[in-house]
């Protein structure tokens, strides 16, 4: 099991640079400042940092065919064929059939958070060519974004050393992934009904998120001050 971080190794690993202590919510409002702007002037980041800021869920969760038809499709739909699923724009929500946990033949439904899916409609139709990939290459937009460049994109442009929103360094999307569960759980203390249906969309038992992931960063929340951004652009 994951040792609970004391609350001197959590401001030394997630203290931010304008004086609050780094949890998701900070991230969250930075996405939704982003939204508010009427520039698409960085819309690709901020896109993938809504993905983590407001769900836990893996980065291959993400790496879905964009299907803006309203149709419903089935893991046989030709449409399909190698995919891990699909995000319907029209109902803002992610449909997986394949997942590290996922038994084969199912099908895991996520709820997008509505601010997210204002991010990627936003996104989506700010491109000059239409996508079938809900995170596209910048450059080929007709295949589909690599995990390893979408981690690099979002550390090199909220968590690198000199990032422009008081965000510590070095934070990875695993950070973000365990730093949400703990939002939930020990910030938004959502009932066990709402826990059991986030773990379900995340992958994780509710079990396994207690013995690890939620436990590691829960100390944060006992040294919490009001989180700020900076709604520079990037």
């Amino acid at each position: 099991a994951y040792k609970e971080m004391d609350v001197k190794e959590l401001v030394e690993k997630l203290g931010c640079t304008d004086g609050a202590s780094y949890f998701t919510e900070k991230a969250q409002q930075l996405v939704k400042q982003h939204l508010e702007t009427d520039t698409d002037k960085g819309l690709y980041k901020h896109m993938l940092l809504s993905l983590f800021a407001f769900h836990g869920n893996r980065p291959q969760d993400w790496m879905v065919r964009y299907m803006n038809d309203g149709l419903v499709y089935t893991q046989t739909s030709d449409e399909m064929a190698g995919e891990r699923g699909y995000y319907s724009a029209e109902r803002n929500t992610l449909h997986l059939f394949k997942g590290k946990t996922q038994k084969k033949g199912t099908e895991r439904v996520v709820k997008v958070d509505p601010i997210v899916g204002k991010t990627i409609a936003r996104y989506h139709a700010s491109i000059d060519h239409a996508s079938p990939y809900l995170i596209p290459k910048q450059r080929q937009l007709g295949d589909c974004a690599e995990e390893g460049a979408v981690r690099k994109a979002i550390q090199a442009t909220f968590f690198c050393h000199t990032n422009r929103y008081g965000f510590p360094s070095g934070i990875n999307l695993t950070d973000l992934r365990h730093l949400y569960e703990s939002h939930i759980r020990h910030h938004l203390k959502l009932d066990e009904e709402a826990i059991e249906e986030k773990m379900r969309e995340i992958g994780h038992s509710n079990r396994t998120s207690l013995q690890f992931y939620s436990e590691l960063y829960k100390n944060i929340y006992s040294n919490v001050t009001t989180p700020t951004t900076t709604a520079t652009t990037q």
